[in-house]
Protein backbone atom coordinates (compact mmCIF):
# COMPACT_ATOMS: atom_id res chain seq x y z
CA UNK A 1 0.00 0.00 0.00
CA UNK A 2 1.15 3.53 -0.66
CA UNK A 3 2.13 5.73 2.27
CA UNK A 4 0.80 9.19 3.09
CA UNK A 5 2.76 12.45 2.96
CA UNK A 6 3.57 14.71 5.88
CA UNK A 7 1.56 17.86 6.75
CA UNK A 8 2.50 20.92 8.79
CA UNK A 9 1.01 19.33 11.93
CA UNK A 10 2.80 16.06 11.26
CA UNK A 11 5.20 14.97 14.03
CA UNK A 12 7.67 14.01 11.31
CA UNK A 13 8.17 17.70 10.51
CA UNK A 14 10.17 18.05 13.73
CA UNK A 15 13.84 16.98 13.72
CA UNK A 16 14.55 13.43 14.83
CA UNK A 17 17.96 12.96 16.45
CA UNK A 18 20.16 10.04 15.54
CA UNK A 19 23.09 8.73 13.54
CA UNK A 20 23.27 7.95 9.84
CA UNK A 21 25.50 5.03 8.93
CA UNK A 22 26.28 2.85 5.94
CA UNK A 23 25.82 -0.89 5.64
CA UNK A 24 26.17 -3.26 2.73
CA UNK A 25 26.92 -1.73 -0.63
CA UNK A 26 25.86 1.91 -0.81
CA UNK A 27 22.93 1.42 1.58
CA UNK A 28 22.29 3.55 4.65
CA UNK A 29 20.27 3.40 7.86
CA UNK A 30 19.26 6.06 10.38
CA UNK A 31 19.43 5.02 14.04
CA UNK A 32 17.81 6.87 16.93
CA UNK A 33 19.30 5.91 20.26
CA UNK A 34 21.92 3.29 20.93
CA UNK A 35 22.17 -0.06 22.60
CA UNK A 36 22.20 -3.76 21.82
CA UNK A 37 18.48 -4.11 21.01
CA UNK A 38 17.40 -2.69 17.66
CA UNK A 39 13.86 -1.99 16.40
CA UNK A 40 13.81 -1.97 12.59
CA UNK A 41 11.07 0.16 10.98
CA UNK A 42 9.80 -0.79 7.50
CA UNK A 43 7.28 1.25 5.53
CA UNK A 44 4.92 0.29 2.74
CA UNK A 45 5.00 0.78 -1.02
CA UNK A 46 6.67 4.12 -1.99
CA UNK A 47 7.78 4.70 1.64
CA UNK A 48 11.29 5.31 2.88
CA UNK A 49 12.49 7.07 6.02
CA UNK A 50 9.75 8.22 8.43
CA UNK A 51 6.96 6.28 6.70
CA UNK A 52 4.22 7.16 9.22
CA UNK A 53 3.32 9.91 11.69
CA UNK A 54 3.71 7.52 14.63
CA UNK A 55 7.39 6.72 13.99
CA UNK A 56 8.86 9.46 16.27
CA UNK A 57 6.51 8.52 19.12
CA UNK A 58 7.31 4.84 18.66
CA UNK A 59 11.04 5.60 18.74
CA UNK A 60 10.57 7.44 22.05
CA UNK A 61 8.52 4.60 23.53
CA UNK A 62 10.99 2.01 22.25
CA UNK A 63 13.86 3.90 23.88
CA UNK A 64 12.05 3.77 27.22
CA UNK A 65 11.71 0.02 26.76
CA UNK A 66 15.44 -0.27 26.02
CA UNK A 67 15.41 -0.36 22.21
CA UNK A 68 17.04 1.92 19.65
CA UNK A 69 15.14 2.51 16.38
CA UNK A 70 16.74 1.76 13.02
CA UNK A 71 15.25 2.97 9.74
CA UNK A 72 17.06 1.25 6.86
CA UNK A 73 16.74 2.35 3.26
CA UNK A 74 16.26 -0.93 1.43
CA UNK A 75 16.57 -1.25 -2.34
CA UNK A 76 12.76 -1.55 -2.35
CA UNK A 77 12.25 1.84 -0.66
CA UNK A 78 10.45 4.62 -2.50
CA UNK A 79 9.99 3.46 -6.14
CA UNK A 80 12.44 0.56 -5.89
CA UNK A 81 9.91 -2.12 -4.93
CA UNK A 82 8.69 -2.49 -8.50
CA UNK A 83 11.85 -4.26 -9.61
CA UNK A 84 12.37 -6.14 -6.34
CA UNK A 85 11.01 -9.11 -4.45
CA UNK A 86 10.30 -10.01 -0.84
CA UNK A 87 13.24 -12.42 -1.03
CA UNK A 88 15.55 -9.52 -1.91
CA UNK A 89 14.16 -7.61 1.07
CA UNK A 90 14.82 -10.61 3.32
CA UNK A 91 18.36 -10.92 2.01
CA UNK A 92 19.06 -7.22 2.61
CA UNK A 93 17.58 -7.31 6.11
CA UNK A 94 19.76 -10.34 6.86
CA UNK A 95 22.78 -8.35 5.73
CA UNK A 96 21.66 -5.41 7.88
CA UNK A 97 21.24 -7.53 11.00
CA UNK A 98 24.53 -9.31 10.46
CA UNK A 99 26.23 -5.92 10.06
CA UNK A 100 24.65 -4.64 13.27
CA UNK A 101 25.77 -7.75 15.14
CA UNK A 102 29.35 -7.43 13.88
CA UNK A 103 29.72 -3.63 13.96
CA UNK A 104 27.10 -2.14 16.28
CA UNK A 105 26.82 -4.55 19.19
CA UNK A 106 23.37 -5.84 18.25
CA UNK A 107 22.06 -8.67 20.42
CA UNK A 108 18.39 -8.68 19.43
CA UNK A 109 16.15 -7.20 16.75
CA UNK A 110 12.44 -6.53 16.45
CA UNK A 111 10.75 -5.47 13.22
CA UNK A 112 7.80 -3.13 12.89
CA UNK A 113 6.16 -3.11 9.47
CA UNK A 114 3.57 -0.73 8.09
CA UNK A 115 1.38 -1.98 5.22
CA UNK A 116 3.62 -3.87 2.76
CA UNK A 117 6.31 -3.57 5.43
CA UNK A 118 4.30 -6.29 7.18
CA UNK A 119 4.82 -8.65 4.25
CA UNK A 120 8.53 -7.79 4.32
CA UNK A 121 8.74 -8.48 8.07
CA UNK A 122 6.98 -11.84 7.81
CA UNK A 123 9.09 -12.86 4.81
CA UNK A 124 12.31 -11.89 6.59
CA UNK A 125 11.33 -14.09 9.55
CA UNK A 126 10.95 -17.01 7.14
CA UNK A 127 13.50 -16.50 4.38
CA UNK A 128 16.24 -14.48 6.05
CA UNK A 129 19.58 -16.00 6.97
CA UNK A 130 19.63 -18.37 9.94
CA UNK A 131 22.01 -16.03 11.79
CA UNK A 132 19.68 -13.04 11.33
CA UNK A 133 16.48 -14.95 12.13
CA UNK A 134 18.01 -16.16 15.40
CA UNK A 135 18.20 -12.52 16.56
CA UNK A 136 14.48 -11.76 16.02
CA UNK A 137 12.61 -11.15 19.27
CA UNK A 138 9.29 -9.74 18.01
CA UNK A 139 7.32 -8.50 15.03
CA UNK A 140 4.91 -5.57 15.05
CA UNK A 141 2.51 -5.55 12.10
CA UNK A 142 0.59 -2.30 11.56
CA UNK A 143 -2.01 -2.51 8.77
CA UNK A 144 -1.24 -6.02 7.47
CA UNK A 145 -3.66 -5.77 4.55
CA UNK A 146 -4.00 -7.43 1.17
CA UNK A 147 -2.81 -5.68 -2.00
CA UNK A 148 -4.87 -8.23 -3.92
CA UNK A 149 -8.10 -7.17 -2.21
CA UNK A 150 -7.20 -3.49 -2.34
CA UNK A 151 -6.41 -3.17 -6.02
CA UNK A 152 -6.08 -6.56 -7.59
CA UNK A 153 -9.75 -7.36 -8.00
CA UNK A 154 -10.69 -4.57 -10.40
CA UNK A 155 -11.65 -5.54 -13.94
CA UNK A 156 -8.81 -3.53 -15.45
CA UNK A 157 -6.29 -5.12 -13.09
CA UNK A 158 -7.39 -8.59 -14.16
CA UNK A 159 -6.46 -7.72 -17.73
CA UNK A 160 -3.02 -6.56 -16.61
CA UNK A 161 -2.57 -9.74 -14.56
CA UNK A 162 -3.31 -11.84 -17.66
CA UNK A 163 -0.73 -9.85 -19.58
CA UNK A 164 1.86 -10.33 -16.83
CA UNK A 165 1.24 -14.09 -16.81
CA UNK A 166 1.96 -14.21 -20.54
CA UNK A 167 5.43 -12.69 -20.18
CA UNK A 168 8.17 -15.17 -21.16
CA UNK A 169 10.52 -13.93 -18.40
CA UNK A 170 8.37 -12.33 -15.66
CA UNK A 171 11.32 -11.53 -13.38
CA UNK A 172 12.99 -9.26 -15.94
CA UNK A 173 10.12 -8.08 -18.17
CA UNK A 174 8.60 -4.73 -17.20
CA UNK A 175 4.89 -4.05 -17.34
CA UNK A 176 3.69 -1.19 -19.60
CA UNK A 177 4.05 2.21 -17.98
CA UNK A 178 0.29 2.71 -17.64
CA UNK A 179 -0.14 -0.55 -15.69
CA UNK A 180 1.28 0.81 -12.44
CA UNK A 181 2.52 4.03 -10.86
CA UNK A 182 6.20 2.99 -10.76
CA UNK A 183 8.20 0.76 -13.12
CA UNK A 184 7.35 -2.81 -12.13
CA UNK A 185 8.30 -6.26 -13.34
CA UNK A 186 5.66 -8.75 -14.36
CA UNK A 187 6.80 -10.93 -11.46
CA UNK A 188 6.21 -8.25 -8.80
CA UNK A 189 2.95 -7.17 -10.43
CA UNK A 190 1.65 -10.73 -10.16
CA UNK A 191 2.89 -10.98 -6.59
CA UNK A 192 0.92 -7.88 -5.63
CA UNK A 193 -2.26 -8.40 -7.64
CA UNK A 194 -2.82 -12.00 -8.76
CA UNK A 195 -5.51 -13.65 -6.64
CA UNK A 196 -4.52 -17.30 -7.08
CA UNK A 197 -3.43 -17.56 -3.43
CA UNK A 198 0.09 -18.61 -4.23
CA UNK A 199 1.88 -15.28 -4.62
CA UNK A 200 4.69 -14.25 -2.22
CA UNK A 201 3.03 -10.92 -1.32
CA UNK A 202 -0.38 -12.52 -0.76
CA UNK A 203 -0.18 -13.15 3.00
CA UNK A 204 -3.23 -11.42 4.50
CA UNK A 205 -6.15 -11.83 2.06
CA UNK A 206 -9.52 -12.74 3.56
CA UNK A 207 -10.17 -15.27 0.77
CA UNK A 208 -7.24 -17.44 1.87
CA UNK A 209 -8.28 -20.56 3.76
CA UNK A 210 -7.16 -21.21 7.33
CA UNK A 211 -4.80 -23.88 5.99
CA UNK A 212 -3.28 -21.43 3.50
CA UNK A 213 -2.83 -18.78 6.19
CA UNK A 214 -1.16 -21.31 8.47
CA UNK A 215 1.17 -22.33 5.66
CA UNK A 216 2.08 -18.69 4.98
CA UNK A 217 2.31 -17.46 8.59
CA UNK A 218 2.85 -20.51 10.78
CA UNK A 219 6.60 -19.92 10.91
CA UNK A 220 5.89 -17.06 13.35
CA UNK A 221 4.74 -19.53 16.01
CA UNK A 222 7.78 -18.99 18.26
CA UNK A 223 7.66 -15.18 18.04
CA UNK A 224 5.81 -12.44 19.87
CA UNK A 225 3.71 -10.72 17.19
CA UNK A 226 1.40 -7.70 17.44
CA UNK A 227 -1.31 -7.68 14.76
CA UNK A 228 -2.59 -4.08 14.70
CA UNK A 229 -5.51 -3.64 12.30
CA UNK A 230 -7.42 -0.45 11.53
CA UNK A 231 -11.17 -0.91 11.58
CA UNK A 232 -11.66 1.93 9.06
CA UNK A 233 -8.74 1.02 6.80
CA UNK A 234 -9.52 2.53 3.42
CA UNK A 235 -7.58 -0.21 1.62
CA UNK A 236 -9.77 -3.03 2.96
CA UNK A 237 -13.00 -3.70 1.00
CA UNK A 238 -16.27 -3.18 2.87
CA UNK A 239 -17.28 -6.83 2.51
CA UNK A 240 -14.32 -8.00 4.60
CA UNK A 241 -15.12 -8.73 8.26
CA UNK A 242 -12.03 -7.07 9.71
CA UNK A 243 -12.32 -8.43 13.25
CA UNK A 244 -12.78 -11.96 11.97
CA UNK A 245 -9.80 -11.54 9.64
CA UNK A 246 -7.57 -10.29 12.47
CA UNK A 247 -8.55 -13.30 14.56
CA UNK A 248 -7.76 -15.67 11.69
CA UNK A 249 -4.37 -14.02 11.06
CA UNK A 250 -3.42 -14.21 14.73
CA UNK A 251 -4.53 -17.83 14.96
CA UNK A 252 -2.39 -18.72 11.94
CA UNK A 253 0.63 -17.02 13.55
CA UNK A 254 0.37 -19.03 16.73
CA UNK A 255 0.11 -18.50 20.45
CA UNK A 256 2.51 -15.55 20.53
CA UNK A 257 0.26 -13.33 18.40
CA UNK A 258 -1.65 -10.46 20.05
CA UNK A 259 -4.62 -8.80 18.33
CA UNK A 260 -5.16 -5.02 18.36
CA UNK A 261 -8.30 -3.73 16.62
CA UNK A 262 -8.20 0.07 16.31
CA UNK A 263 -11.71 1.50 16.00
CA UNK A 264 -12.07 4.48 13.65
CA UNK A 265 -8.47 4.22 12.51
CA UNK A 266 -7.38 4.59 8.89
CA UNK A 267 -4.53 2.80 7.16
CA UNK A 268 -1.67 4.97 8.42
CA UNK A 269 -3.27 5.88 11.79
CA UNK A 270 -3.70 9.52 10.81
CA UNK A 271 -7.31 9.11 11.92
CA UNK A 272 -8.89 9.59 14.40
CA UNK A 273 -7.53 13.13 14.36
CA UNK A 274 -7.08 13.14 18.14
CA UNK A 275 -4.31 10.59 17.77
CA UNK A 276 -6.01 8.01 19.95
CA UNK A 277 -5.42 5.11 17.57
CA UNK A 278 -1.78 6.01 16.99
CA UNK A 279 -1.22 6.35 20.73
CA UNK A 280 -2.88 2.99 21.42
CA UNK A 281 -0.72 1.36 18.77
CA UNK A 282 2.51 2.86 20.18
CA UNK A 283 1.60 1.72 23.70
CA UNK A 284 0.84 -1.82 22.53
CA UNK A 285 4.04 -2.01 20.49
CA UNK A 286 6.15 -0.80 23.41
CA UNK A 287 4.49 -3.31 25.72
CA UNK A 288 5.29 -6.12 23.29
CA UNK A 289 8.94 -5.05 23.18
CA UNK A 290 9.39 -5.08 26.95
CA UNK A 291 11.05 -8.32 27.85
CA UNK A 292 11.02 -9.68 24.29
CA UNK A 293 13.94 -12.04 23.71
CA UNK A 294 15.23 -13.48 20.42
CA UNK A 295 14.16 -17.06 19.83
CA UNK A 296 17.78 -18.01 19.19
CA UNK A 297 19.01 -16.58 22.49
CA UNK A 298 18.96 -19.89 24.33
CA UNK A 299 21.07 -21.52 21.64
CA UNK A 300 23.74 -18.81 21.98
CA UNK A 301 24.00 -18.97 25.79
Amino acid sequence: MQGAGATLADPRARPMAGALWQWGRNRVAFESGAGPRKLIVLGGLTDGLLPCRWVPALADAAAEAGWSTVQPVLSSAYAGYGTGTLQRDADELSELVEHMVAERGCEAVAVVGHSTGCQIACSFARFGSAAAISRIAALVLQAPVSDQESGGMRDETAAWVARARAAPTPSTTLMPLDAHYVPITCERFLSLYATDGGQPDDLFSSYLTDAQLRDKLGHLEALRVLVAFSMADEYVPAHVDKRALVARLARAMGSGAVELCLDGADHSLQLPADGSAANAFVRAAAELLRGAQPRGAAARV
